[in-house]
């Protein structure tokens, strides 16, 4: 949804739907939330060390991009293609490389 939806433009003084741009805000909020606990629920079950670092490190570099959108705002749309870049470069290759830990629940209950 946070794509279809348009947010407000750059130049303020340029019409735009309020409705549409608090939809587009609420849906992005919605993905960074689900992008970070899909992160950090992946640096558990990673097999590999250094893939549970990268994990954890994706989960803290989301919310700091997103905060450098807000602190430093003329550079908007840089924070927000490197969170593009990077964090949704790192799913599909969290998806091929990672491999999954497997417990064993035998002798417990």
């Amino acid at each position: 949804m946070t794509a279809t939806l348009q947010h407000a433009p750059i130049e303020r003084n340029r019409p735009y739907d309020v409705q549409e741009d608090e939809l587009h805000s609420l849906f992005a909020t919605i993905t960074g939330f689900s992008f970070s606990i899909l992160a950090v629920t992946t640096g558990f079950v990673a097999s590999r060390r250094s893939y549970k670092i990268l994990a954890f490190l994706t989960c803290i570099t989301a919310p700091l991009l997103t905060m450098l959108m807000f602190q430093i705002e003329e550079y908007r749309g840089i924070w927000q293609r490197l969170i593009f870049v990077f964090l949704f470069g790192w799913v599909p290759f969290a998806f091929s490389k990672y491999e999954v830990q497997e417990y064993s629940y035998h002798g417990r209950g």
